[in-house]
């Protein structure tokens, strides 16, 4: 472990960002569920969100997210810092954002990293097809974190 400048409080147990390294974590809830028939990598996106077939976003398959290739890259509007808040995500606050958007390109046609976009539409689809609710980072936590006590975590509350 190491920073760019001395800090006495870093160390081994220093929790830290891990940005794209994260579409690990939530790749395997992603998979959880499909293993547990919830959901499908084959399911249209408006299967599951009807909202986010609004402006023409039909025909997106959960695969085409997680391979890169959904056509949502980015997003033209930006999230504000009370909104990625636990209570705000269940709100549809992400989710109106999302719903918003258009295809850059046609799902399946283009791969282009969606770096900022991938973990929050993913999110958005796991919450709908979990039966209870959960985000990503409340089901991980629950089902793979706290099982094998390793601090890894996605969202704030």
């Amino acid at each position: 472990w190491g920073s760019v400048e001395f800090c006495s409080d870093f160390g081994p147990d220093t929790l830290v960002n891990i940005f794209s390294s994260s579409k690990n974590l939530t790749s395997i809830a992603m998979a959880k569920i499909v293993d547990a028939g919830l959901l499908s990598y084959d399911t249209n996106i408006e299967d599951v969100w009807p909202e986010f077939a609004a402006n023409g976003k039909s025909g997106g398959k959960v695969s085409d997210l997680m391979r890169h290739e959904l056509g949502i890259p980015t997003l033209n509007k930006a999230i504000a810092q009370d909104d990625i808040l636990r209570e705000h995500i269940k709100q549809n606050k992400i989710g109106e954002i999302i719903e918003e958007q258009t295809f850059k390109d046609p799902p399946g046609s283009v791969r282009e990293y969606h770096f900022f976009t991938r973990g929050w539409i993913a999110n958005e689809i796991f919450r709908r097809a979990e039966p209870s609710g959960k985000t990503i980072g409340e089901f991980l936590r629950a089902e793979v974190s706290d099982k094998i006590g390793a601090d890894a975590y996605i969202g704030l509350s």
